[in-house]
């Protein structure tokens, strides 16, 4: 018998007295999923009564295992939940990684990254455009709504997609108009990546919506910063989807 399942209330110790008493004489019970699915106190029970022929285990109830009943019988293989740390297997994930930097250099699509959202080289050929005005956009929000030219520091910045052009999240954009308000502010390189944190670290709240309104043009971005009571909006389409327009700011209000 193998176990392969998570811990949960209904499987904690879900391989008792009982449960291993039901096991047929002479089987074996392997554990690679979590230590606490069995009794251990159970099953070195059963092992030494002869009920069950061995057991491997690569978890345990307590890890490293000091002081378990399983550790002084002869019938118990043991291995250290390193599965995965083979020589295989390192070349293997290392040739990975390899191709998805490659990917990542030549198209811009971050392959299994944690920290950004995934987007295929496909849909990063329509987003690219929209995130180069959000940082031009930002860029300026920046110049325009300083402390100084508002009397107040930003504390949000929403960005709006109108026009609701199909497969372009508003978020990703969003981010991109951060970039630029926050490129002239720090010494440390702003990326999408940490762009979130340094906002935070700035009290300002990012917004992002999108809307299928349209006014004078087919799509439109928005950023509109908040510094205390005044409003500062700056504005930018693309033509074909490509070809950002001069961005229009809008006086503080």
């Amino acid at each position: 018998m193998t176990l392969h399942c998570p811990v949960t209330a209904q499987t904690r110790g879900m391989m008792g007295e009982a449960q291993l008493a039901a096991m047929k004489p002479g089987a074996r019970l392997i554990n690679c999923a979590r230590g606490a699915l069995v009794v251990e106190a159970a099953l070195a029970d059963a092992l030494r009564s002869g009920h069950l022929a061995g057991a491997a285990l690569d978890v345990y109830a307590q890890e490293p295992p000091e002081g378990s009943p399983l550790l002084g019988l002869e019938n118990v293989v043991f291995t250290p939940h390193l599965g995965a740390s083979t020589h295989e297997a390192q070349v293997a994930v290392g040739v990975q990684v390899a191709r998805q930097i490659a990917t990542f250099l030549n198209t811009g699509e971050p392959v299994n990254a944690v920290n950004l959202p995934s987007v295929s080289a496909e849909e990063l050929v329509r987003l690219r455009p929209y995130q180069a005005l959000a940082r031009r956009l930002g860029r300026l929000l920046g110049a325009l709504a300083g402390d100084a030219a508002v009397g107040a520091p930003l504390e949000r910045v929403e960005v709006t997609l109108a026009g609701g052009p199909e497969g372009i999240a508003p978020a990703q954009v969003a981010v991109a108009a951060l970039v630029g308000l926050l490129a002239d502010r720090f010494d440390v390189p702003v990326n999408q990546v940490n762009a979130g944190h340094l906002a935070q670290s700035q009290g300002i709240r990012l917004v992002a919506s999108s809307t299928d309104a349209t006014g004078d043009y087919r799509t439109l971005v928005e950023v509109a910063g908040h510094a205390g009571d005044a409003v500062v909006t700056v504005a930018g389409t693309l033509f074909d989807e490509r070809l950002p327009s001069h961005p229009t700011p809008s006086p503080p209000r």
